[in-house]
């Protein structure tokens, strides 16, 4: 997501698609982890006798971290009058409500796509704000079952929403044609444009081996208008990117790190090539982490 933030501020947007389509199927995943975790807590709660699952797997699976949610299932009680106490209730809802904001992201930058996001969004935005306030992590059974239920008695509820975002996600990654040319992630490029691609590919693998077991250079190319755009991860720091941008005969480079002298010495390592640079800037990026980005173009 880091990554997604960054190329957002340098605002190519026909980039950002592929990723948010891996964060959004990563977002149903933990939406789905949620609920299913809720509805086995109050099932326990209601039949303390049995021996509880945790469901550790599916909490790796979807990349959740935090291993205090294992303990969700065996530490919930049911405390009468169809009221329960499940522990962390509230980081719960925390990482579904997050998980529906990355599908519905995905959706929403997707081309021709408005009418449904604007559909699905105010579904999202109904359902959540019906959820009342959770106070020492106490919830009724009813606020529970109109999350999880596939038939919820208002007619919608947020399981029935992120089962359409996950159905619209999924129609969206059929209708986007993607592609690998030479290692390369391609989405939706003109023919006459394969060509750069394995243009930039060669220069890739001519020196890939430099690296070693360092991790990086996975490379996406996409297509905006009559621009055509090809993106770097020259590494995992959050920042370190490069992004080719090329219309006609001209091609313009943007290169972005969070450390100013790795930038500079990028820069002079292509003083002899006539790159014509317009500006060094820098951009706080804000997120989990506070990051500081330095734009080079």
């Amino acid at each position: 997501m880091a990554k997604i933030r960054i190329i957002d501020v340098l605002g190519e947007k026909a980039l950002l698609l592929p990723a948010l389509f891996h964060a959004a199927t990563i977002a149903n995943e933990r939406a789905k982890y949620v609920l299913a975790l809720l509805q086995m807590a109050v099932a326990h709660a209601d039949s303390p006798g049995a021996e509880p699952a945790s469901l550790r797997a599916e909490r790796e699976a979807c990349g959740i971290a935090d291993p205090r949610f294992d303990r969700v299932i065996a530490g919930s009680e049911a405390l009468g009058a169809g009221v329960y106490y499940i522990p962390d209730a509230a980081r719960l809802l925390g990482v579904l409500t997050a998980a529906l904001e990355a599908m519905l992201a995905a959706v929403e930058l997707a081309p021709h796509s408005s009418a449904i996001h604007g559909r699905l969004a105010e579904r999202t935005q109904h359902c959540v704000a019906a959820i009342p306030p959770i106070d020492g992590d106490v919830m009724s059974g009813e606020t529970i079952a109109a999350l999880t239920s596939g038939r919820p008695k208002a007619g919608d509820g947020l399981h029935l929403v992120v089962m359409d975002l996950h159905k619209e996600i999924n129609r969206l990654q059929m209708e986007i044609a993607e592609d690998e040319i030479d290692g390369a992630r391609v989405y939706g490029i003109a023919d006459n444009d394969r060509a750069l691609v394995r243009a930039f590919m060669i220069g890739i693998h001519r020196t890939e081996a430099l690296k070693f077991d360092h991790p990086g250079l996975a490379t996406t190319a996409a297509q905006t208008g009559e621009k055509l755009l090809i993106q770097n991860d020259i590494g995992e720091t959050d920042a370190h990117i490069l992004v080719t941008q090329i219309s006609g005969l001209t091609a313009t480079v943007t290169y972005t790190d969070v450390h100013a002298q790795r930038l500079q010495f990028f820069q002079r390592m292509l003083t002899a090539s006539g790159v014509a640079w317009d500006e060094t800037r820098s951009r706080q990026v804000n997120g989990p982490r506070r990051t500081i980005c330095f734009i080079l173009s």
